[in-house]
């Protein structure tokens, strides 16, 4: 199978067919080539797209993760200050190209919060809050 085949693209193989008749040499055979989604990496043309879970105290101070890539496990620097939809890109992770380059993985930051009530975050955020609000919604009829 040629690298960075796609989804739907024919492959000919030359004689692999059926004997013609009265036999005659083996004909072609064409194979259409069907992908089956991953479950963790979506492909984009010769990108790799996957998501990633961090926790908040990784997403405020930044942190060293291993990720999974099409090519095993490697080491991501999530930078300080990372939010919810942020893309990190791991250069030539991604399919190989016909000139022998490759493509990129881009992964997406999904910043998550505790699962549990925790009051001591609660009490620090109500009083950070305080000096510390900031915008994050913009409406339609904002002049702001």
């Amino acid at each position: 199978m040629p690298a960075g085949t796609v989804d739907g693209k024919t492959l000919l193989l030359k004689e692999r067919g059926l004997p013609g008749l009265g036999g005659s040499e083996a004909g072609d055979a064409l194979v259409v080539v069907t992908v089956e989604s991953h479950p963790v990496f979506t492909r984009s043309d010769e990108d790799i797209l996957s998501s990633l879970g961090i926790s908040l105290p990784e997403a405020i101070l930044g942190c060293e993760v291993e990720v999974s890539t099409i090519y095993g496990l490697v080491t991501l620097e999530i930078p300080p200050g990372a939010n919810t939809d942020t893309h990190l890109r791991l250069k030539g992770k991604g399919i190989e190209r016909d000139d022998q380059s490759f493509g990129d993985q881009i992964i997406t930051l999904k910043v998550f919060l505790p699962k549990t009530h925790d009051p001591d975050l609660t009490k620090f955020m109500e009083h950070w809050a305080k000096t510390n609000a900031y915008p994050v919604r913009r409406y339609p009829d904002d002049r702001g």
